[in-house]
């Protein structure tokens, strides 16, 4: 008796079996990256929507007519800023044509602000404004 061999064209369970679990763990690892990925993209939205947030902010401090230990808080886009100006240079008289004490008086702040989400902290950052403010008439001799 012969005994008959067959050649079969197809792959067989464990062939099968080899393929799936190789696809599992090369489609695990692509998922990874991807999540990672997603993950570093919130975190990067985040820091542009605080960083955008914080140059408003800024903006709205400077429109508040600042003195020595002046302080407050505001809401901006979701996000609560705290503030408070410093004097780092005393306030004096601006200079016209030919040095004479001209309208203005000038000062520099150090205003300190922090921006908060939900209570937490994301940063505090130290801005320095000048601001001026008419301290005499103009007049004419």
């Amino acid at each position: 008796m012969k005994a008959e061999v067959h050649n079969s064209a197809g792959f067989t369970l464990v062939e099968a079996m080899v393929a799936l679990v190789i696809l599992s763990l090369s489609l695990t690892g692509l998922f990874g990256l991807i999540n990672t990925d997603l993950i570093s993209l919130r975190r990067a939205e985040a820091v542009v929507a605080s960083q955008n947030t914080l140059r408003e902010a800024i903006r709205q401090v400077q429109l508040v007519r600042l003195s020595d230990g002046a302080s407050g808080r505001f809401e901006l886009n979701g996000y609560e800023c705290a503030w408070q100006a410093r004097l780092v240079e005393p306030i004096r008289s601006g200079r016209g044509m030919m040095g004479r004490v001209g309208l203005y008086d000038h000062g520099l702040y150090a205003v300190d602000m922090s921006l908060f989400s939900d209570a937490r902290p994301l940063g505090t950052w130290t801005v320095r404004v000048a601001q001026y403010k008419q301290a005499r008439e103009l007049v004419f001799e």
